[in-house]
C-alpha cells in the first residue's frame, strides 16, 4: 500500500525517509482531495501531530530492527535464534505501524463529512491494493 507499506518498498532509502515521503504524499492528497474546512483542519491537527510522533517512533524501531536483522544474517545461519528474533521484531514493528496508520485513518474519518469520509476510505482501500 502507498501509506501502510511506506516503510517497506522504495529504492533502498531508510525506513524513516520512506515514511516521510509517503506521509507527504498522503497529506498532499488529503489537502487536495478532501477539501478540509478550516474547522476540520484545526480539529485534525492534534491527531496529525500525535500520529506523526508515533509514526516516527515506529519508523526508528523498524530501522533498528532491520539493522539487527542484517547483522544477524551476516553473522548467523538461516535457523539462528538471532535471525528469528530480529525478524519477529521487524515484523512486529511493521504490524504496529500498519495498525497505527489504520487507527489514524479511522480517527480522521470521524471528523469528515460523509463524502470526504468515503473518499478517504476509498483511498485507503486502493492503497492497500498497491
Amino acid at each position: 500500500s502507498r501509506h501502510l507499506h511506506s516503510h517497506e518498498h522504495q529504492h533502498g532509502e531508510t525506513a524513516a525517509g520512506r515514511s516521510d515521503d509517503k506521509a507527504r504524499d498522503f497529506h498532499a492528497w488529503m489537502h487536495s482531495q478532501l477539501t478540509l474546512t478550516p474547522e476540520q483542519a484545526i480539529a485534525l491537527e492534534p491527531f496529525e501531530h500525535s500520529y506523526e510522533i508515533e509514526k516516527d517512533r515506529i519508523a526508528k524501531e523498524i530501522q533498528s530492527a532491520g539493522l539487527e536483522l542484517a547483522d544477524a544474517v551476516r553473522d548467523g545461519n538461516r535457523d539462528s535464534p538471532e535471525i528469528a528474533t530480529a525478524l519477529d521484531r521487524l515484523n512486529g514493528a511493521r504490524k504496529e505501524l500498519q495498525k497505527a496508520t489504520l487507527d489514524h485513518f479511522f480517527v480522521m474519518r470521524d471528523h469528515l463529512d460523509p463524502d470526504q469520509a468515503q473518499r478517504l476510505l476509498q483511498w485507503t482501500h486502493d492503497s492497500l491494493l498497491h
